[in-house]
């Protein structure tokens, strides 16, 4: 199963129409630090892919730090028939090298 990515520029355009759901598989402490005000904190480490909300046919998007445990989320997402849904690539340190809006510094 190939995992569909998008880039944060498609993501930051999707969050400009209010077109998507963005779910951050971060910790708390990690949200604590920077976060996109748009997310919605479901921990990879307590992760079920049931608790994400209806899109209202928006397509999901899941993001981490780097991407690799976003992909594993959106992965288990996928299984339990979740569609559209994809892997932010880069994470939020891509989003932060872009320069692009956020509360707080990733490190």
């Amino acid at each position: 199963m190939s995992l569909p990515e998008i880039s944060v520029t498609t993501l930051n355009e999707w969050l400009e129409k209010d077109d998507v759901l963005l779910i951050d598989v971060r910790e708390q402490a990690e949200w604590d630090q920077a976060r996109l005000p748009q997310a919605l904190l479901l921990p990879l480490s307590s992760f079920d892919p049931l608790a994400i909300p209806d899109a209202n046919g928006k397509p999901t998007v899941i993001m981490c730090r780097s991407g690799r445990r976003s992909a594993d989320a959106t992965q288990v997402a996928m299984m339990t028939g979740r569609t559209p849904v994809y892997n932010l690539a880069g994470g939020i340190l891509a989003w932060q090298a872009a320069g692009l809006p956020m509360i707080g510094q990733a490190t």
